[in-house]
């Protein structure tokens, strides 16, 4: 007897095919995900050391024109080059720079474009802590006694 196709539980090949093309896109598309989760990790890493740099050059009291860029470039995943720059203006520390962003897996790679570069800055404005907390100490004493002798007077006039 025989089998009717239309009822047949057998694909034959079309399925194999529909794998065969879906299954190394989705890998492609993985691949792309976990490639761009890696680029935001290193954007997200040197805004923040960029920060950190301004912020520990704002904090020095001497010697904060004797600058250097101190970028740990052994920490960032998928970055090719890093070029920094430290600029000082007045109270005011910039800190600016790019970077590319290629593998060394991918140099030779067709498919992989060339031009991929990201840019970051930071700033920080210098500061003196102590002689924040020093003015601030002579201010409040200099109102606490401005009070003292306006309530002072008051109480002489009441009496």
């Amino acid at each position: 007897m025989k089998k009717n196709s239309q009822n047949s539980a057998d694909p034959g090949g079309y399925l194999t095919t529909e794998a065969a093309m879906i299954v190394p896109l989705i890998i492609i598309l993985y691949c792309i995900l976990i490639y761009l989760c890696f680029y935001q990790y290193d954007r997200c890493l040197l805004a923040q050391d960029s920060y950190l740099v301004c912020l520990e050059i704002s904090g020095r009291k001497e010697n904060r024109e004797q600058t250097h860029a101190a970028l740990n470039r052994a920490k960032y995943f998928m970055l090719s080059d890093l070029q920094e720059a430290v600029r000082i203006d007045g109270r005011q520390v910039n800190m600016e720079g790019n970077a590319g962003i290629l593998p060394q897996v991918f140099t030779e790679h067709s498919m992989m474009p060339e031009n991929w570069r990201m840019s970051f800055s930071a700033a920080a404005a210098a500061n003196d802590p102590p002689k924040d907390v020093r003015l601030y100490r002579r201010v409040r004493w200099i109102l606490k006694k401005g009070y003292e002798f306006l309530t002072k007077d008051e109480e002489k006039e009441n009496e």
